[in-house]
């Protein structure tokens, strides 16, 4: 993982219906979004709030795990797919752009493996290895494994822990920028061989 300094006023969002955040300023809780149709909205609500009570400059969040929304039928062992639990991440994860796009705040996702990873070194952590951890490293007293991990998330970005998206985009900027230059030096040196 690339790290960088990071003074911004930061907040983190694990996402659920009993959503876990953090922010920079030491505030953490839950937000409880509900039943029904009216979630996404309720956390933008909350996300927007938050923005105006602290400030946001960046928002982290995670990404739904490749493997939530299925379950394992205990009859004939066979995995299936949870269409609401999907539907549902995707609709939180919508509403979690829509307020960064909102507050101006730049977005930035962490795969729970990563997260998993950079708190505990393992990227299969259980949930109760998150808290501990998280509990244990940043002096955080919760038994909440959503806020553990908004808590984990923040102290990443922090410490200017990168998701491998944001790595890559800064990447692909730096050989573009590098491509110009070159590009000017060469049209500069055929100048001034003429």
């Amino acid at each position: 993982m690339t790290t960088e300094s990071n003074p911004r006023r930061i907040l983190a969002i694990d996402a659920a219906t009993l959503t876990g955040w953090a922010h920079s300023s030491g505030r953490h809780g839950e937000w409880r979004l509900g039943k029904g149709d009216e979630r996404a909205s309720r956390l933008r609500r909350m996300i927007l709030g938050a923005g105006r009570l602290y400030g946001v400059d960046l928002i982290v969040y995670e990404l739904a795990s490749y493997g939530a929304g299925f379950r394992v039928d205990k009859r004939t062992g066979r995995k299936f797919q949870q269409m609401a639990s999907i539907k549902l991440h995707n609709e939180l994860a919508g509403a979690i752009k829509d307020a960064a796009i909102e507050l101006g705040a730049e977005l930035w996702g962490y795969h729970p493996s990563t997260i998993k990873a950079q708190t505990t070194g393992s990227g299969r952590a259980s949930k109760e290895q998150m808290i501990a951890a998280v509990n244990s490293l940043y002096g955080v007293e919760t038994d909440s494994d959503n806020v553990a991990d908004a808590v984990a998330m923040l102290e990443m970005a922090k410490r200017g822990v990168l998701p491998s998206s944001e790595r890559k985009k800064r990447e692909r900027a730096a050989i573009k920028a590098a491509e110009k230059r070159q590009r000017t030096l060469f049209a500069v040196q055929g100048r001034s061989k003429a």
